[in-house]
Parts: C-alpha cells; sequence; structure tokens
C-alpha cells in the first residue's frame, strides 16, 4: 500500500512538473525589456543670473496628461501616447523639480530648495510644464522634441514671467537620440530662464 502511495506521489510530481515546463512559453513577455534613462542638470556656471543668497524655491508642477515616468510622444491627430519599455528615473514633477533646482544652484552660487519649502521662500519660481514629449508622424517615426516651460519667479513684492519653448530635431528614430534631443532641449530652456530671472 505504501508502495502504491509513493508511486501515485511520483506520477503526480512528474505530471505537474512537465504542467509547468509546458507552460513555461506563457510566463515570457514579448514586450522590450524596460529601460531606464538618465537627464544631467544643466551647468549654468557661466550664465549671468542674480545672486539669491540660499533663498530661492521651485515649485514645479505638469499639465494633466504629463505626470508619469513614462517617455511620451504626440502624433499628429493629437493622441497621446508613450515609447514602448522606455521610462525616467522618476515622474516628470518629479524629476524636472530635481533638474531644474541642481541646474540653478550653478548659475546662483547657493542652494535652491523645492517646492516643500514654498511658504518660507524670500523668491519663488513657480514653473508648469505644458510640453515635454516627442513629436511623431503618420508613420510612426519621431520627427523633434518639444519643450515648453512657461512660469513667475516671485520676490517680495517683484514678479517676473518667465517661460521657455524648444523644438530640437531628432537625428534617428531611435530612443538614445530621442533621449539625447530632451537633453538638448532642456539645456537650451533652463539657460533661458536662468537668463530671465530677476534680482531679489
Amino acid at each position: 500500500m505504501r508502495f502504491c502511495l509513493k508511486r501515485r506521489w511520483l506520477l503526480f510530481l512528474a505530471l505537474g512538473c512537465g504542467g509547468l515546463a509546458g507552460c513555461g512559453g506563457l510566463l515570457q513577455s514579448d514586450a522590450p525589456p524596460l529601460s531606464h534613462w538618465w537627464l544631467d542638470p544643466v551647468d549654468l556656471s557661466g550664465a549671468t543670473s542674480p545672486d539669491f543668497a540660499g533663498h530661492l524655491v521651485v515649485q514645479l508642477s505638469v499639465v494633466p496628461g504629463l505626470d508619469t515616468d513614462r517617455i511620451l510622444n504626440l502624433d499628429e491627430q493629437a493622441r497621446l501616447n508613450r515609447y514602448s519599455g522606455a521610462r525616467w528615473p522618476d515622474h516628470l514633477p518629479e524629476l524636472l523639480g530635481s533638474l531644474v533646482a541642481r541646474s540653478l544652484e550653478s548659475a546662483v552660487n547657493s542652494p535652491v530648495r523645492t517646492g516643500e519649502h514654498a511658504r518660507q521662500a524670500e523668491c519663488l519660481l513657480q514653473l508648469e510644464v505644458r510640453r515635454f514629449y516627442g513629436r511623431i508622424d503618420t508613420a510612426g517615426v519621431t520627427r523633434a522634441v518639444e519643450i515648453e516651460i512657461r512660469g513667475i519667479e516671485a520676490c517680495g513684492e517683484t514678479t517676473v514671467p518667465v517661460s521657455t519653448l524648444q523644438r530640437v530635431t531628432v537625428e534617428t528614430n531611435r530612443m538614445h537620440a530621442i533621449v539625447s534631443a530632451f537633453q538638448q532641449g532642456l539645456d537650451r530652456g533652463l539657460q533661458e530662464i536662468s537668463g530671465q530671472l530677476a534680482a531679489p
């Protein structure tokens, strides 16, 4: 009796393993592997910017649709989509808020804080990202990257509008070239914004 039970148990294990092996293909995905793409802060040390003496806070938001860590594109029919398997290291508000603050530190020669310190800020730079995506044609080819940022700098009684609109041509329809275009657009845009800031 024990021998029979043992044989049945071994048979059950063999069938179970065979079933799992047969389902192995179901556990594999044809989706492209997930890649996280990096953007660097901009070196603004040579830019002409006022000295904020540690009193500048950046508060950054994005328009609806852009609050994601997926790298987005927009086609000619106004359909917002994403590049398969491509992500930023964080959601766009957190990513760009950090990049803007770290970039401006090199321009103003003092620490720049982010949104959570806004109430204590002597100078507040409020930015809204309105475009941050690739532009694709009817064939699905990315032709350019568009970045638009608008906002105001408020220091005491002084309020100054700031803005930038960048369109950077993408050299090849590959992800590394698309991310490179985002980096170029961000470099140019933050240089423009830095030059628009007023002294506190």
